[in-house]
């Protein structure tokens, strides 16, 4: 009977506290799980994500939430009217430490920038920013080029349109001092 008991006790503390330990691990494994999918499925990803309760989720599902939202319109072709949400969600994965997040939130934050405006220096900044965590955590750019191939490509073109406008503007203001 004492036996029966302790193990009732022992299965009751268990179960409470990996309950507690573990409150928004729903929520994320559902991230994680439309994350694996997004490339295959980016329109009904999205879908899914409009439709998750964010009500009350932690500052790091939040966050993911943001990325894997900005990457799903992306994705889709919806452009983003705004870039504080993915920049919000960057400085999180900062202060995590998230460097793998950080890199895709810094890439699509230079997407947002780039449909938002004119090819700017801010949207070499945040290329360059994810580059400089890239080479400081060992995270190749095969593996970032691999799973985003199709937005190095649309970045490839923004960083060459950036630099012959840096050599044009040299040009000018070298022969201007003539």
């Amino acid at each position: 009977m004492l036996k029966t008991a302790a193990k009732s006790l022992f299965f009751l503390c268990i179960l409470l506290f990996s309950s507690c330990n573990n409150r928004h691990t729903p929520i994320y494994q559902k991230l994680s799980t439309w994350d694996n999918n997004l490339n295959k499925n980016p329109k009904v990803i999205l879908d899914s994500l409009r439709y998750l309760d964010t009500a009350g989720i932690s500052k790091k599902n939040q966050a993911y939430y943001s990325l894997l939202t900005s990457i799903a319109k992306s994705k889709s072709g919806i452009m983003e009217r705004r870039d504080s949400v993915i920049t919000a969600a960057a400085s999180f994965f900062e202060k995590e430490n998230d460097y793998y997040n950080l890199c895709r939130a810094l890439l699509y934050k230079g997407i947002i920038q780039y449909n938002l405006t004119r090819p700017s220096i801010k949207i070499y900044t945040s290329l360059k920013s994810a580059e400089r965590y890239i080479i400081n955590t060992n995270l190749t750019i095969r593996r970032l080029r691999q799973r985003y191939t199709d937005i190095w490509e649309r970045l490839s073109v923004t960083i060459e349109i950036l630099q012959t406008r840096s050599l044009i503007l040299k040009k000018v203001s070298e022969s201007m001092t003539v």
